[in-house]
């Protein structure tokens, strides 16, 4: 058999040999272990919220301010905006603490609780994209061009901390009772401990 006179049919055979390849490389390439990883840990929260929490107020708002976690006592009673001069209205139930603190050690993918005194002696970056390219999203396309441009299975129940072509599945610990993906709150990258 002269090949020669064959290239088409070599071609024809070839080609989508070599795309199914590609698109198999694009897709589980990016999945691998290779490439960078994060170099930084970061500090969530969680906070109650969930079918099990006692009905009343949360005693606390938590935010980074400057590179520090602050908390602020939040107010118990409220004024008629109406009528100034009306008596304050206390909510129904008394102010509860469901805050929790945890550490996300992103070579290990564990996290780890701690306390809100350990919490506000960390030095945080509330920027959602660390100082080496990675960022916490919610749901996941696989990183690949192809589940972007013709869809693919997203989850959206799910975090996820991406970058560089990649994307790994966060293990989260959320509230008892709670819908984790809506309990989980991102509050910065710890850049010193």
């Amino acid at each position: 058999m002269n090949w020669k006179n064959n290239i088409p049919l070599i071609v024809g055979l070839a080609l989508p040999v070599l795309m199914i390849v590609f698109v198999a490389v694009s897709i589980y390439l990016p999945q691998m272990g290779g490439g960078a990883v994060p170099q930084y840990d970061f500090l969530y929260m969680t906070q109650g919220g969930g079918v099990n929490t006692p009905p009343g107020v949360e005693k606390y708002y938590y935010g980074v301010e400057g590179d520090k976690l602050t908390r602020q006592e939040v107010a118990t009673t409220m004024q008629n905006p109406k009528d100034p001069t009306a008596p304050t209205v206390v909510p129904a139930g008394k102010p509860i603490e469901t805050a929790k603190f945890y550490i996300y050690d992103t070579k290990q993918n564990t996290s780890r609780e701690v306390t809100f005194a350990d919490a506000e002696k960390l030095v945080l970056d509330s920027r959602m994209v660390s100082q080496d390219s990675f960022e916490i999203t919610q749901g996941n396309n696989n990183g690949s061009i192809f589940t972007e441009i013709f869809g693919g299975n997203r989850d959206y129940g799910s975090w996820y901390i991406s970058g560089h072509g990649k994307a790994t599945k966060l293990i989260l610990v959320s509230q008892p009772g709670s819908y984790g993906y809506f309990d989980f709150r991102f509050l910065g990258w710890i850049t010193q401990k």
